[in-house]
């Protein structure tokens, strides 16, 4: 058990105190809360301990998480698709455009939006390393994080935003698991015909 005494206090992000907020020294058993009324970064570290450092996002309320069911239904080896799940304010629609060719998923907001970013979670099924996001046609930076569902996306958008592109390495091929499997029985169907009819001159 940790035995040592430590602090949470503020500090600039070059890693200078500021004295917006220091807890006093705790130890293990003991709890420090901080209200923050203002959005923005708030960077701390443990006077004791410098290494032992960490930084609060305070955002907007994101919304809930909700999610998307079904994406490229028929292409999964369940033919159920695959599901994204996502935090916004406002639902996504249903329906998400897939381009094979330019490696992209295109997300639609059909209602308005007074969010600055959303999260995204898709399964590395579905689309593999993605890297990069479009918001209305404009190139942002995107935040990736690891998941045990998949890659988590965190991609500033403005309000009111409508269209999300996120481009990977690769997409699900533009024939999935289904069609593979019926165009594989077309083509054993069409070499039985053949070769009957060949057995059948001979």
């Amino acid at each position: 058990a940790d035995t040592a005494f430590h602090t949470v206090t503020s500090v600039s992000q070059s890693g200078e105190e500021n004295g917006l907020f220091d807890s006093g020294f705790f130890t293990a058993g003991d709890s420090y809360t901080r209200q923050f009324n203002d959005l923005g970064d708030f960077y701390y570290y443990c006077s004791l301990h410098p290494w032992m450092n960490g930084v609060v996002h305070v955002v907007k309320n994101p919304g809930s998480v909700q999610s998307i069911s079904r994406v490229a239904s028929g292409y999964s080896d369940d033919g159920l698709g695959f599901e994204v799940k996502y935090i916004l304010d406002t639902p996504l629609a249903k329906a998400v455009h897939i381009d094979p060719e330019g490696s992209s998923l295109t997300f639609t907001i059909p209602g308005e939006t007074k969010n600055e970013q959303i999260s995204l979670i898709l399964p590395p099924e579905l689309i593999e390393n993605p890297n990069t996001a479009w918001v209305d046609g404009e190139m942002v930076e995107v935040e990736i994080e690891e998941t045990s569902s998949g890659s988590k996306l965190i991609i500033p958008i403005k309000p009111n935003s409508k269209e999300i592109k996120v481009m990977g390495s690769y997409v699900i091929p533009e024939f999935g698991f289904l069609a593979m499997a019926v165009l594989s029985v077309g083509l054993f169907s069409t070499l039985f015909i053949a070769r009957s009819k060949f057995s059948f001159i001979r």
